[in-house]
């Protein structure tokens, strides 16, 4: 009688289709969390680029602003100009306006709108006379930013 012959490779057949080893989900799994933890690293980074593009535009926008109000202005009303609040911006938000004199070879800072220097409103700065806006402020990150724009102004 024929004895049955028992295959060597049975077993190793139906252990290699069993499914998956915990090694490999565990792969799996670090794989995937690598991969969400950048995803989202990536939406917040945009996310905050967004919100300082915006802020940026608004102040600009703040910045157009101020510069057509004292183009309008006579000398006297310039130089007690207040520059107005600023809304919208981050904490912290304010305005400096710099009076520079830059007809010679070094830039000499005349004073700060609003002022009250006898001396600008008698003497007789250049005409016309160079205005430094700088607006500065605080983010939702607490970092600190300004932009800066320069104008000439005739008295």
């Amino acid at each position: 009688m024929l004895k049955p012959t028992k295959h060597k490779h049975a077993k190793t057949r139906r252990r290699n289709d069993a499914g998956m080893t915990l090694i490999e989900l565990m792969i799996a799994a670090g794989i995937m969390t690598v991969a969400f933890v950048l995803l989202f690293g990536s939406i917040i980074s945009i996310s905050g680029t967004g919100q300082m593009s915006e802020d940026r535009a608004l102040a600009a926008a703040h910045m157009g602003t101020i510069t057509e109000e004292l183009q309008g202005l006579g000398w006297q009303e310039f130089l007690a100009y207040e520059p107005p609040g600023l809304q919208g911006l981050g904490t912290g938000a304010q305005v400096d306006i710099e009076l520079i004199d830059a007809s010679g070879a070094n830039e000499t800072v005349l004073g700060t709108l609003p002022t009250t220097h006898a001396d600008l409103a008698t003497s007789f700065p250049p005409n016309p006379i160079e205005a430094r806006i700088t607006i500065s402020w605080l983010d939702t990150r607490r970092h600190q930013l300004s932009m800066s724009a320069t104008a000439l102004f005739a008295r």
